[in-house]
């Protein structure tokens, strides 16, 4: 059996090559893992400072848990006052042809008179039995019970 030294040569050189190759490509996934290992201890590291900012602000607005509250019994519920009125009309007091005159400017009747209308309307399904009319006037809005 005969060695070719030639080829035996060739064969060795590209064995080297191989393992000089594969160090190579292990040191950069080293690298390449030392990099992302420091993009994630950054990114731990601004969590981290985060985190604390947030636990700080926790602590400024929430409220002291302590023992010293104390349980009532049978105390009302307040009623809920809601939101203020804009017109609080004498609506009830009307009787059958009465009216109310609301001196309202020009430029704001017909805004107006939709705010009124609605205050009419939610007046009038507490009250069935009572009904209005809403009709703009020259100088304002006026409010009719027509029955």
């Amino acid at each position: 059996m005969e060695i070719n030294l030639e080829k035996y040569q060739e064969l060795a050189d590209f064995v080297k090559l191989t393992l000089e190759v594969k160090d190579e490509l292990h040191a950069a996934e080293l690298e390449i893992e030392r990099c992302n290992l420091e993009d994630a201890r950054q990114q731990i590291e601004q969590l981290r400072i985060d985190n604390e900012a947030l636990t700080r602000r926790k602590k400024f607005f929430s409220v002291p848990v302590t023992d010293k509250f104390e349980i009532k019994k049978g105390i009302p519920l307040p009623r809920s006052k809601g939101k203020p009125r804009k017109y609080d009309l004498p609506l009830e007091d009307l009787e059958v042809d009465d009216n109310i005159h609301i001196p309202i400017p020009k430029t704001k009747i017909t805004q107006e008179q939709k705010i009124i209308r609605n205050f009419v309307l939610r007046f009038t399904y507490k009250n069935p039995n009572k009904k209005f009319t809403v009709r703009q006037l020259a100088d304002g809005i006026g409010i009719w019970r027509i029955k």
